[in-house]
């Protein structure tokens, strides 16, 4: 046996093992007591949030602590502002007849278009990354304009939207003539320009979903999978491992018309070390939400205000999707 030709090859293996192994060491898992003990809340939830605003509708709140590697950003989102709009990738375009006849072969799957690209290019006032994925093929869920691009995974969770719809009844236009009655054809010509744009005047309601197979989600107009809801009715999941990386996640308010934001850092842990399932929905009932869920994380990790990501390191990866909302007039 050759000794000086294995050598090579032998080193980069073990250098490989190596940065494999600090890798994973980055992001231990750690039992309940123990994260209670080196993470205490306060280092972590602020006494109150600062909210700042970022336009009509959108605030967010920066944190970061001097004294504790932990990072993250928050988003507050009223979902009945006026001329709010939901946009994602992929969205809901007509096939051509060759991606027809191979939709067998190309379910769930997705260009794939990093995060801080498409809020650009959409114009986003804010977007993130959403729902797993395996190279280009979405896992899991993903509705756009009622149409679905990818199919539910039973298991995880999902954001649904739906387009509110004002009732036209209060908006009957007037007669110039008093005495000449409004016909059916003035108010089917009403009809569709209140349509137009009410529709995009309304804003949304919004719904967490425990698993994307449920019924109800086919009523919704947008739904994004994620993972698993760490916070349900008031009360933060802890039935989860305590890894501490980055997080994307969203929560509701009581109401389903106020949208929170979460994405945590933890790419660079000597400067953020992220945060776990369970204080992610500790953040998101201390914010006012009564439900949240987790999307993907890690390094699919990605928060982008005005079109421009803001995390505080470079997101390398590209996204299979992604979603937001900008303001149109």
């Amino acid at each position: 046996m050759n000794t000086k030709k294995l050598s090579p090859i032998f080193f980069i293996f073990s250098l490989f093992i190596a940065l494999f192994l600090t890798g994973c060491a980055s992001h231990p898992i750690i039992d309940e007591e123990a994260e209670a003990y080196l993470y205490p809340r306060e280092n972590y939830i602020p006494e109150s949030f600062d909210w700042q605003e970022v336009a009509p509708g959108i605030d967010i709140f920066d944190y970061e602590n001097p004294d504790f590697p932990i990072i993250y950003h928050a988003v507050r989102i009223d979902l009945t502002t006026p001329g709010l709009e939901l946009v994602c990738t992929p969205e809901n375009t007509a096939p051509t007849e060759t991606e027809t006849a191979s939709a067998t072969n190309t379910q769930n799957r997705s260009r794939r278009q990093a995060t801080s690209s498409f809020a650009a290019q959409e114009n986003c006032l804010v977007a993130i990354n959403a729902t797993p994925f395996d190279s280009a093929k979405i896992s899991g869920i993903h509705m756009a304009d009622g149409k679905t691009l990818s199919s539910p995974i039973e298991k995880y969770a999902a954001l649904a939207f739906q387009q509110e719809v004002p009732c036209p009844s209060s908006a009957v236009p007037e007669a110039e003539n008093p005495r000449q009655a409004v016909t059916a054809s003035s108010m089917d010509d009403f009809g569709s320009t209140f349509a137009t744009s009410s529709r995009q005047k309304a804003g949304y309601s919004a719904k967490i979903f425990a698993s994307q197979n449920a019924p109800e989600l086919e009523e919704y107009d947008f739904a994004f999978g994620g993972f698993f809801i760490v916070l349900e009715d008031g009360e933060v999941c802890y039935d989860f491992v305590r890894r501490h990386t980055s997080r994307t996640g969203a929560g509701l308010s009581a109401d389903g018309r106020t949208l929170y934001i979460l994405v945590a850092e933890g790419e660079r842990p000597w400067k953020s070390e992220g945060l776990s399932y369970p204080q992610c929905g500790e953040l998101f009932k201390a914010m006012g939400c009564t439900d949240a869920l987790e999307f993907d994380g890690g390094g699919s990790t990605e928060l982008c205000i005005k079109g421009r990501s803001i995390l505080s390191y470079s997101c390398r990866r590209t996204q299979a999707n992604s979603w937001g909302f900008r303001h149109i007039q």
